[in-house]
Order: C-alpha cells, then structure tokens, then sequence
C-alpha cells in the first residue's frame, strides 16, 4: 500500500471574515456546523461522478475549526486551514495534506482535486439546511450536502 504524502500547493492565505460577520445563514446557528461532514455535489458548474455510493469528495468541519476530508480514495487535513463561526475561512497558507494511494476513477480522482484546488482559495461559507455553499476568491464556487451531523 503507498502511504507517502501528497500537499497541495495552497500558497495565498486563505480570508477571513470581519468578527461582526452574520452568526445566522439561513435561519440556523453557525454554531450547528461543528462535527459536520458534506458530500460535495458540484464545483461550479461540475456535478460530482456518481458510480458508486462512497462521494468523489468529503469535507469534515471539525469542532476545533479544523478541516478535514476525502479526495476519491484518499483522506487528508490541514493543521493550517481554519473554518470560523462567523461563515469564513482562515489559514496561513500551509497546505492540505492527502494520503496518495492510487485511485481507479480518474474522473472522481479529478472532481476532488478541483474542490481542494478551491478550497484554498475559500473565503466564505454559507448553510443552508443540509446544503453548504462554500464561496472562493476567484468566485468560484462549490455545493456540498450534509452526510452527517454531530451533536
């Protein structure tokens, strides 16, 4: 089994949203994003491949702001990359790190490698429901659905 590293080159720092920034995106806390995992359905314009059941990418949400996730076959996180309460995203540039094992669907292998590419530009998150919309400086967006929630 390969286990070597793979890190995405996210160079830019990563904005974070004022402190007076909304607490409340579509009728719920922010508060309620904590402990999450999303699916993501699209990258902009790009669904996700659906062949299988297991999503072409996760994103966890952790309860200390950490992120964390799946690309295809690999997980990753970064002990750089923050989530705020206040919707945005902050980091100091370090990077995401992946497990490289090599995965078979090229295709989902891609769509991941899109949604991380934009998660290191992401400047804004927004809930809505079981749906999240995550905004990136080049006005990029990607859409995730909730899997799980803990409480």
């Amino acid at each position: 089994m390969l286990t070597r590293l793979l890190a995405l080159g996210i160079a830019t720092p990563l904005a974070q949203l004022p402190a007076q920034a909304a607490r409340h995106v579509g009728g719920r806390s922010n508060d309620q994003i904590s402990g999450s995992t999303w699916e993501v359905v699209s990258v902009g314009n790009q669904p996700a491949p659906r062949r299988s059941k297991a999503p072409a990418a996760t994103l966890l949400m952790g309860g200390d702001g950490a992120i964390a996730g799946t690309w295809e076959c690999n997980g990753g996180s970064s002990a750089y990359v923050r989530w705020t309460k206040a919707g945005g995203f902050m980091g100091t540039g370090g990077p995401i790190i992946f497990t490289a094992m090599g995965c078979s669907e090229r295709d989902r292998t891609d769509f991941a490698g899109s949604f991380w590419r934009l998660m290191g530009k992401a400047q804004r998150w927004e809930r809505s429901g079981k749906l999240l919309t995550i905004r990136a400086s080049d006005g990029s967006v990607a859409r995730l659905r909730l899997i799980s929630q803990r409480h």
